[in-house]
């Protein structure tokens, strides 16, 4: 069984470094050292670390639900033009649309699934090429 102040060294040292737990413990730094080589402390170490992998697991799911609900928002929301941008970011994250694919072809299937997701809104989305192209045309005639 471990002494009080080693458990309490056990919970300081998931905040703190060795020297500041050796200092608030009163103790040496080569105590320390000694306490964290015996089987009974280090097992204790090991419990309380998987404890918080646990708790960060949990806490990383909730925000990660957190985000896909605002992600979702977004997505939803007809008045927000990054709202294309986002899908495809996220269609990109999880593997489903890879950059670069055809461009050898010389066709971007990213640029052109915004510029479909663009045009279903009834507000198609003119590249820069394509609005400077078009300046040159009309300067022309």
């Amino acid at each position: 069984m471990l002494s009080e102040k080693k458990k309490r060294a056990v919970d300081l040292l998931f905040e703190h470094t060795e020297g500041e737990v050796a200092k608030k413990l009163k103790v040496s730094l080569e105590t320390l050292a000694q306490w964290i080589e015996e089987m009974e402390f280090r097992e204790a170490l090991n419990f309380q670390m998987k404890g918080y992998q646990r708790t960060t697991s949990r806490m990383l799911a909730l925000l990660y639900l957190e985000c896909c609900r605002e992600l979702r928002a977004i997505i939803h929301d007809k008045e927000d033009k990054n709202r294309h941008r986002v899908a495809v970011d996220l269609l990109k994250a999880g593997g489903v649309l890879k950059e670069g694919e055809l461009s050898e072809v010389g066709y971007d299937p990213i640029e052109a699934l915004i510029e479909s997701l663009s045009e279903e809104d009834g507000k198609p989305e003119k590249k820069e090429w394509q609005k400077a192209e078009e300046e040159g045309t009309e300067s022309e005639q």
